[in-house]
């Protein structure tokens, strides 16, 4: 893969894959579940999916665009942790 057509990639990627922040969702419990973890927890398998497409894609774990949605990942793991934590410390 040549450089232009490696930048295409990472940008287009890096665009069209932003993720918002969990601090606005509501803690409605719905079937057992809060609804924010496993809106997060669908959110981190669709990630994680992404970024297995792009470092097969890109046949390196250090492509710029891999590390880009591997960030993303990142903080939505945390985020789910952090909320995972508050949730049980609240019951």
């Amino acid at each position: 893969m040549d450089a232009a057509e490696h930048n295409t990639t990472a940008n287009e990627f890096a665009g069209a894959h932003v993720i918002s922040s969990s601090s606005d969702r509501s803690d409605a419990n719905v079937g057992g579940f809060y609804s924010s973890d496993f809106r997060l927890s669908e959110e981190i398998d669709r990630l994680r999916s992404i970024m297995t497409d792009m470092f097969l894609k890109e046949a390196s774990l250090t492509a710029d665009s891999v590390i880009h949605i591997s960030r993303q990942l990142d903080i939505k793991i945390n985020e789910y942790m952090a909320h995972s934590v508050r949730g049980k410390q609240a019951r």
